[in-house]
């Protein structure tokens, strides 16, 4: 089999038994509505306000027929959303963050694969920063030196924090190690309570634990500001 990245570069040759081909979703809203109900779309979604409005007064739509990133997750947060909004409820679900003294607001939805190592991130990467104009400083940690890892035989992936540079504040994550689909938690945590490396530095972890190397690689991070 001949697979070419992009269509760019040279091709890469492998043998291969079985093809997996994954080419996105898209809302089914076929039969949706009523007939006497027209709701704006946009790009194939029910086009939504901040608050998950449709076009219509008094009707919302939460998950894949209107969100942009389709995960139960994230419908399962935006209807606590929309729920507690049309009840008058304080909010007891954050969708993005603002850290203090920061002008970005963060995404705080982890996404996940979960392959072999598991793959998770949330937040921001060291260039999507970049471009939102922020000075970050990332801290990185290898798997391989982690005891849980070398206990499983499981020493492949790795941890990687990003900081804002000048505040420490944790901006995002990105893990390819086991169970990173389970650590994610805590950097979406930290992400939404604004926290920094020193904050974050003051919990124990267990040992030995997988955990352990969010801790390292907090650790760092703080040697290099």
């Amino acid at each position: 089999e001949v697979f070419s990245p992009n269509g760019e570069g040279e091709p890469i040759k492998m043998r291969a038994g079985q093809i997996l081909m994954a080419i996105g979703r898209r809302p089914n809203v076929e039969k949706l509505l009523g007939k006497d109900i027209s709701l704006e779309m946009e790009g194939g979604k029910i086009a939504v306000n901040s608050d998950f409005e449709t076009s219509e007064r008094g009707i919302y739509a939460i998950g894949d027929v209107s969100a942009r990133t389709q995960l139960a997750h994230v419908a399962a947060a935006q209807g606590t959303y929309v729920v507690e909004k049309i009840v008058g409820r304080p909010h007891t679900i954050r969708l993005q963050s603002v850290p203090s003294g920061m002008y970005v607001s963060l995404p705080i939805v982890p996404n996940c694969i979960y392959t072999d190592p598991e793959i998770a991130t949330v937040g921001l990467t060291e260039e999507e920063a970049g471009l939102r104009g922020l000075k970050v400083r990332c801290g990185h940690f290898s798997m391989e030196e982690n005891g849980r890892s070398i206990i499983s035989g499981e020493q492949d992936g790795f941890i990687r924090l990003v900081f804002e540079a000048y505040s420490n504040t944790i901006v995002g994550a990105q893990m390819m190690c086991p169970r990173a689909t389970d650590m994610i938690g805590e950097i979406a945590t930290a992400i939404a309570n604004g926290l920094t490396a020193e904050q974050m530095s003051f919990a124990m972890r267990a040992q030995p634990t997988y955990n352990e190397g969010i801790g390292a690689a907090i650790e760092d991070a703080l040697r290099k500001a």
